[in-house]
């Protein structure tokens, strides 16, 4: 591992030489400032020389840097900016900001607390621990402090996921440097494309990083990787229901549809997901668009392709044209809405699905209807929307036929 020091030079000696002495690096960087005058004594630039002596002594390699108006704080961060720029090949920078002046010191702190460094950062100060009676110092110590800006972009990152907000997780990982925080800029960017449906581009970055994840929990990164491990162990089985849907809608076929439930359940849960971000209208077309897809799997498990009816393989099929108002096959729809692809259901099912679902059903699709982003102006308040999710959810039973669905724990992130 690659080590260097900084260090901000003032007009004593001891602690340089202390800090100089316990850190095991390869190389130091001794900041001083310009002399205030030529009668200084003593000097930030002797103080810097002897250093740079003591260290040569005892085999490490110190680079003595000029700040040339160290009382004002822009020239002590523009010195220490270019110097952040030269250090980006170390794995851990270790600052003392113990000399110097009040704006070296200052500068010092900020640039690299700021700036988006990969290295390990470590802030250091030595100061008295014992004085004698004079005041001078007999023992020193040396105080070290790990916090940096890498660190508290991280935490927000990590915050905005656990609230939901993947788009602003995503993008402000972006600033964080690849080498420390590679796995949760990946993790961000996942979760963001499996809340928007986009499911075959998640589980590749999933897959990537599963085993990074596995072995990170409860080590870092908060409830990230468990949540990176739940989600990888459904996402393969969601990907491949996918896949079948998507043939049997472009392709007009009919294949094993077994387990496809889970998209429906996905899209519920992303429901769940918008009340939290108060997204309503968002949270009843997701809860509707659940409905649609356990509808479209139960006609696929009774042989009926919702994009391709073939009227005349129904049993009983022009008894159900009449109840559904259609005098022929010639004059039935060739693809189901959900209502109509109910209707079937119901009819298959000898009238029993509709009765446990008509009214709910209504309720959801009258708000979904006047909303918005459908075919109305109406807003959505936070309880309808709540409503909408929970109705939903019994619709869903009623129709997939089950009251257990143990992929939800998988599919429940954060």
């Amino acid at each position: 591992m690659k080590k260097a020091l900084i260090i901000t030079v003032g007009t004593t000696l001891d602690p340089i030489i202390e800090s100089i002495t316990r850190n095991d690096v390869e190389v130091i960087y001794l900041v001083y400032g310009r002399p205030l005058s030529p009668d200084q004594d003593p000097n930030p630039f002797n103080v810097a020389y002897n250093a740079k002596l003591r260290a040569k002594e005892i085999g490490k390699f110190a680079i003595p840097i000029e700040i040339s108006d160290p009382e004002d704080i822009d020239s002590c961060v523009s010195v220490l900016r270019e110097l952040v720029k030269d250090t980006h090949e170390f794995d851990e920078i270790i600052v003392n900001f113990t000399g110097g002046t009040k704006p070296m010191s200052a500068a010092a702190f900020h640039v690299f607390l700021t700036e988006m460094i990969s290295s390990k950062l470590i802030f250091e100060y030595v100061g008295g621990k014992i004085r004698n009676e004079l005041g001078r110092v007999t023992r020193m110590e040396t105080k070290k402090s790990y916090k940096t800006a890498s660190d508290e972009l991280a935490r927000k990152v990590i915050s905005y996921m656990e609230q939901y907000q993947f788009y602003l997780a995503k993008k402000l990982s972006e600033m964080l440097p690849n080498r420390t925080f590679g796995f949760l800029k990946k993790a961000a960017e996942a979760f963001w494309l499996w809340d928007l449906f986009e499911y075959e581009k998640a589980v590749r970055i999933l897959n990537e990083i599963g085993k990074a994840a596995e072995s990170l929990e409860n080590i870092a990164f908060g409830q990230v990787p468990e949540n990176v491990v739940k989600l990888r162990n459904i996402s393969n089985i969601v990907v491949n229901a996918l896949k079948k849907m998507r043939k049997c809608q472009n392709e007009k076929v009919i294949v094993d549809v077994e387990g496809c439930h889970v998209l429906s359940l996905d899209a519920l849960v992303n429901a769940e997901r918008r009340l939290k971000t108060h997204n309503y209208t968002e949270a009843v077309l997701r809860a509707y668009r659940a409905i649609e897809i356990a509808t479209q799997v139960k006609l696929l498990e009774n042989g009926i392709n919702p994009w391709k009816v073939e009227w005349a393989k129904i049993m009983d099929y022009q008894e159900l044209l009449d109840l559904m108002g259609y005098k022929d096959e010639e004059d039935a729809p060739k693809q189901l809405t959900l209502w109509n692809g109910l209707s079937v259901l119901d009819f298959l099912e000898s009238h029993r699905l509709m009765g446990k679902i008509r009214d709910d059903l209504q309720f959801i699709s009258q708000l979904r209807n006047n909303s918005k982003l459908e075919h109305g102006y109406s807003d959505i308040s936070r309880e309808n929307a709540e409503q909408v999710v929970s109705k939903s959810f019994k619709v869903l039973k009623a129709i997939i036929g089950s009251e257990d669905f143990p992929e939800l724990s998988n599919l429940k992130i954060f």
